[in-house]
C-alpha cells in the first residue's frame, strides 16, 4: 500500500504507462517522455530554417537560440521540470498555474510547458518569436500573447487534450520531430 501512496504523489519512477509509451511516442530525456506540441514544432521549424543560412563556422544568433533551446528542452527541464525557476510567477493572466515556462536568449525568450509528474510526461507547447519579446506591458509580449493563444484554444488548456494533440502529432511525423530535436552539427559546444 505504501508504493502505491508514493507512487500517487510521484515519488516513485516513471509510471508504467509512461514507460511503455516511450518506446513508441517520443524520446526518454532523463526518465520523462518528451513530446511537443504542433505549435512548438512550426516555431523550431522556422528557427531551423533560419540557422541553416547562418555561416556553419561561427555560430549565429538563430544556432546558439536553437542550441539553448534544445538544451532546455532535452536536459535542464527534464532534470526537474518543476523548478522554481521554470515558475511563471503570475506573469500568465487568470493564473494559469499549471503551465510552466523556461527563459533563454538573454531572458528575451520564453519556452511555455506543461507536465504530468505521476505520467511522468512533459509536453513543451510554444517558444516566442522576435515579433513578442518579453516585454512587460507590451501587447506583443510573450505571456501576452501565450495567454491569448491559450484563450482561442491553441494550445489546448485541458492537460489531456494537450497529451492527445502532441501524441498525434508526433505519430503522424515521427521523422519531423527527429529531425527537430537532433543536434545541429556546428552547435557541439554547451550554449552558455
Amino acid at each position: 500500500m505504501a508504493a502505491k501512496d508514493k507512487r500517487r504523489k510521484g515519488a516513485v519512477g516513471p509510471h508504467p504507462a509512461a514507460a511503455s509509451s516511450a518506446r513508441t511516442v517520443g524520446p526518454l530525456v532523463h526518465g520523462w517522455l518528451v513530446l511537443l506540441h504542433p505549435l512548438l514544432l512550426g516555431q523550431l521549424e522556422k528557427l531551423a530554417t533560419a540557422a541553416e543560412k547562418e555561416p556553419a563556422l561561427v555560430p549565429g544568433p538563430n544556432r546558439k537560440l536553437l542550441g539553448h533551446l534544445r538544451d532546455l528542452m532535452f536536459d535542464k527541464i527534464p532534470q526537474a521540470p518543476d523548478a522554481p525557476a521554470f515558475r511563471h510567477g503570475g506573469a500568465l493572466r487568470g493564473g494559469r498555474r499549471e503551465w510552466f515556462r523556461a527563459k533563454t536568449g538573454n531572458g528575451r525568450y520564453r519556452l511555455f510547458y506543461r507536465f504530468d509528474s505521476r505520467a511522468r510526461i512533459i509536453v513543451f507547447a510554444w517558444v516566442n518569436d522576435d515579433e513578442h519579446l518579453r516585454t512587460i506591458g507590451a501587447r506583443s509580449d510573450a505571456y501576452a500573447q501565450f495567454g491569448r493563444m491559450l484563450d482561442a484554444g491553441n494550445p489546448p488548456t485541458s492537460w489531456d487534450e494537450l497529451l492527445a494533440v502532441a501524441r498525434a502529432e508526433q505519430a503522424k511525423d515521427p521523422k519531423r520531430h527527429a529531425t527537430l530535436v537532433r543536434p545541429m552539427s556546428s552547435s557541439r559546444s554547451k550554449p552558455t
